[in-house]
């Protein structure tokens, strides 16, 4: 962000007007595809979330040679964060901002003529106001300095910016907002026992990745013992693969004894399911966590539930095997 402000600050105030144009019509060209491929990302979400599009993720029943995933962005998981995505959104608009006072300079664009003094906020003000959202802001908080762009090239420039700002960066906010919704409308689903449960556990297998976070959440801290329940059935449909370390850490604070059953074959089957991918690290610190439940924590658990943590132990692959595999 502040890298953007600084170039920005370089192109209006210390370049002439055609490089000030094309130079804040390049970098906004460039923040500008950033949107459009995280409104890509969420669409294609979306599209695997309803099954639309295949996704075999790792430790489904696929085998590894024949899985398939045909989104085109696989790891554009980092282009979703609303950070960066607010970060784009300001810097398109700005060097946008910067596109216009430069071929103001030699176009007559604006019903006001240009001026090399007139500040480049004016300029930015200008463009956001064709944002179908902002231009109410601005008119409501009564903002005297936005110019109307003017003649045929001028309507022309405005209406390029109008679409682009209404269709590309509210459909990304509005389609961001949207998905997480329905990420808490699936976790209130699963809480809830109006849910259709077979079928809200399908979609939780092909959830967005951030949902993981709130399974583990829900499995371990919801105050329903059979909600806790329900969600590490979930964990194993979603292949969480941080869920037996996690359930295993917090196991002797779990009340219910079926609860405590429910979670040790859960890990069990999800360490079984990603044998192939598991890294020396996590079977260390997993292995770790069991020590502790069966000796420092023994007494908070039944006699049958340390006996399948014994069990738990005897399918983690022993870390001596990873490390020879490494070298």
């Amino acid at each position: 962000m502040l890298l953007n402000a600084a170039l920005c600050g370089a192109v209006v105030f210390a370049s002439a007007p055609p490089v000030q144009a094309y130079t804040g019509l390049g970098m906004a060209s460039l923040h500008f595809m950033i949107v459009v491929s995280a409104l890509l990302v969420i669409a294609e979400e979306n599209d695997v979330w309803a099954g639309y599009t295949r996704v075999d993720r790792p430790g489904s029943t696929v085998a590894p040679g024949n899985r398939r995933d045909y989104r085109v962005l696989k790891r554009g998981r980092i282009l979703k964060s609303l950070p960066l995505m607010v970060a784009s959104a300001l810097a398109y608009l700005a060097f946008l901002a910067a596109a216009v006072k430069g071929f103001h300079a030699d176009n007559a664009i604006l019903n006001v003529a240009y001026e090399a003094g007139i500040p480049i906020e004016h300029y930015f003000l200008t463009v956001a106001a064709q944002v179908p959202v902002l231009d109410g802001i601005i008119k409501w908080i009564g903002i005297k300095t936005v110019m109307e762009f003017h003649g045929v090239a001028g309507t022309v420039v405005k209406q390029l910016i109008y679409v682009t700002n209404g269709s590309i960066i509210i459909g990304m906010f509005n389609s961001y907002f949207r998905h997480k919704s329905q990420i808490r409308r699936l976790m209130q689903g699963l809480a809830s026992k109006k849910g259709d449960i077979p079928v809200l556990q399908a979609q939780a297998s092909r959830a967005p990745e951030e949902i993981k976070s709130d399974i583990i959440e829900m499995a371990i801290e919801h105050p329903e013992a059979h909600t806790r329940r329900r969600a590490m059935s979930v964990a194993m449909y979603a292949n969480i693969l941080t869920f037996p370390q996690t359930m295993i850490h917090n196991l002797h604070l779990e009340t219910v004894e079926q609860n405590k059953r429910r979670g040790i074959a859960v890990s069990v089957e999800i360490i079984r399911n990603n044998l192939p991918m598991l890294e020396a690290s996590f079977t260390q610190l997993l292995r770790r966590k069991i020590h502790i439940q069966l000796n420092d924590n023994r007494h908070h658990h039944s006699e049958h539930v340390l006996t399948m943590l014994r069990e738990l132990r005897a399918a983690v692959p022993p870390i001596q095997r990873f490390s020879l595999a490494a070298e």
